[in-house]
């Protein structure tokens, strides 16, 4: 009993440094945004002169450009371009890149954003326009009816309870294709 009331204790001080942290301004959590580096002194996260260049290159691919999230890693990929930890970049983590409000020079921490004491990579117009286009856009699959599907009624069904769209998609398994 006394060892649970302690681990509680020590979560509770650990989580209210760390929202502490997060209203000052400062990264608290996870590893370091693609695009910056971390100070061992201060801790402070400060911008990759390489991979920042990259970032800015996608905001733009995106709200210029015109491009989506899988065309841009088409491209970065085909310029021998990799991700974080060294693996090829994919459409999820470029949204991942395109949504955070790091680069516009902003922390988010349980669903709170405040503002950030490091220097951001992109200005706050560029990061406002990309989130109009990227909510324009919408990423459900369901809303995209451009794209050739063999599912017919892919965003059409919808969900009795909570109204969701349905989508039709395929698995391939070892021996055979899996339709759900």
């Amino acid at each position: 009993v006394f060892a649970e009331f302690e681990r509680t204790t020590i979560v509770e001080r650990i989580t209210a440094g760390m929202e502490r942290a997060a209203s000052q301004g400062r990264w608290v959590v996870g590893t370091t945004p693609f695009g910056y580096l971390r100070e061992r002194e201060t801790k402070e996260i400060i911008p990759d002169s390489v991979r920042a260049a990259l970032v800015r290159r996608m905001f733009a691919m995106y709200s210029e450009g015109r491009m989506g999230a899988e065309a841009i890693a088409h491209v970065l990929n085909a310029e021998g371009h990799r991700s974080q930890n060294g693996v090829p970049f994919a459409r999820p983590s470029v949204l991942l890149i395109l949504r955070n409000p790091v680069y516009a020079g902003r922390i988010a921490f349980r669903s709170e954003v405040y503002p950030g004491r490091h220097e951001p990579i992109i200005d706050e117009e560029t990061f406002e326009a990309v989130q109009a286009i990227l909510a324009e856009r919408g990423e459900s699959q369901a809303l995209k009816r451009g794209h050739p599907s063999e599912y017919m009624l892919s965003g059409v069904l919808r969900c009795g309870k909570c109204r969701k769209a349905y989508v039709g998609t395929a698995a391939y398994g070892r021996k055979n294709r899996y339709r759900y």
